[in-house]
C-alpha cells in the first residue's frame, strides 16, 4: 500500500514538473515573420530559414514565392536566432538579422537582382489577418 501512495506522488510530481516545463518554454518564445508589401511588388523566389545564429538550422521554409503579404511566421522562435534570406539566383547574397530576446518583424521587396531586406518596427504588419 505504500508503494501506491509514492507512486501516485511520483506521478503527480512528474505532472507538475512537466506542466511547468511548458510554461517557461512558452514564456521564453518570440514572434518573427517576414511580409511583402501591397505597395511595392516582390519579384523572384527566395529562400527563407532560421539558424540559432550558430550555423544550426532550427527553422527551415524553403522557397518561396513573394507573391502573399504574409511569406513566414513562426510563433516559436527562441531568445536567440538568426532570420535568413537568399534569392534562388544567388545564394552567396545571404542577408541575416540576429535577434535576441523580442519579436521580429522583415519586409523583402524588389527582384532577385536587386532586393532589400529589412526590420519593421510594427510585428502586425507581418502577422497574418
Amino acid at each position: 500500500m505504500f508503494t501506491m501512495q509514492y507512486s501516485s506522488v511520483t506521478h503527480k510530481l512528474i505532472f507538475i514538473i512537466f506542466i511547468c516545463f511548458l510554461f517557461i518554454h512558452m514564456a521564453q518564445s518570440y514572434y518573427t515573420g517576414i511580409s511583402g508589401d501591397n505597395i511595392v511588388s516582390c519579384l523572384g523566389i527566395f529562400h527563407i530559414y532560421v539558424t540559432d545564429c550558430h550555423g544550426k538550422v532550427i527553422r527551415n521554409k524553403g522557397w518561396i514565392t513573394c507573391t502573399e503579404k504574409s511569406m513566414f511566421d513562426w510563433y516559436q522562435a527562441p531568445s536567440l536566432y538568426c532570420v535568413h534570406v537568399y534569392p534562388q539566383t544567388h545564394p552567396k547574397r545571404n542577408r541575416y538579422f540576429i535577434i535576441q530576446d523580442s519579436d521580429s518583424c522583415f519586409r523583402l521587396e524588389g527582384d532577385e537582382e536587386s532586393w532589400n531586406y529589412e526590420r519593421v518596427d510594427d510585428v502586425s504588419f507581418c502577422q497574418k489577418d
